[in-house]
């Protein structure tokens, strides 16, 4: 999605309640960057974000409230934080209205096991589901217990049993609480294969992850 850049001028200009606003070291605007993935530049009361239309449009609408409460009272990182959370229920919630817009244009998709059919619940398992089988490569992300796992395993099932290729490795003693186990200190690499022709083995190039800003974990569940 093309990025987009809104400017806003916050009226009356008042540098007191500018200041509230972007708190110190404008640490209030990085916040909103963060959690609603834009970029916020000004110069005085004038403001320019840059983002998807949607998150500039509720950029816009926090800082304006919060200039607004700026006149009355200092605001708090805290109060700023539950502001963003219930603006991020809002986009969470229009996004599950797009996203069944979407899925009433995809057709549906079913997973045939020996055992059942399996179907999609709601319109984020059924665009996952055509994803899966329409890509050679699909990413599904998202907090635990939305199905990722369990419908990527039963595609692979169902491609295993139509003798198709597929990608899948969950042998019970490689998991822990349901999930894929890590192993990061035997393999935390990446390797491709080069063929070398008919009757040579195959050479490997492996090449070592280097993890600086994000470091490799595991979930917790309790």
């Amino acid at each position: 999605m093309k990025p987009v850049a809104s400017d806003l001028m916050l009226e009356p200009a008042d540098s007191e309640r500018l200041a509230v606003l972007c708190g110190e070291a404008d640490a209030h605007l990085r916040q909103i960057e963060g959690r609603l993935g834009v970029e916020i530049n000004y110069r005085g009361n004038q403001f320019r974000i840059v983002g998807d239309e949607l998150s500039v449009g509720l950029a816009q609408q926090v800082l304006e409230k919060l200039y607004v409460d700026g006149e009355r009272e200092e605001v708090r990182a805290e109060e700023l934080h539950l502001l963003l959370n219930e603006v991020l229920v809002n986009l969470e919630a229009q996004d599950d209205a797009e996203a069944a817009e979407v899925a009433r244009s995809i057709p549906e998709v079913t997973i045939k096991t020996r055992n059942r059919v399996i179907r999609p619940r709601g319109p984020r398992q059924h665009r996952y589901m055509h994803q899966i089988v329409t890509h050679d490569l699909s990413f599904g992300i998202g907090p635990a217990g939305t199905g990722k796992s369990y419908l990527a395993v039963a595609s692979a099932v169902d491609a295993l049993q139509r003798e198709e290729s597929c990608g899948a490795h969950f042998r019970e003693e490689y998991q822990e609480q349901g999930e894929a186990a890590r192993n990061d200190a035997d393999f935390s690499h990446v390797t491709a294969w080069a063929h070398k022709g008919e009757d040579q083995p195959p050479e490997s190039h492996c090449e070592t992850l280097q993890f600086e800003s994000i470091h490799a974990g595991k979930r917790n569940y309790e």
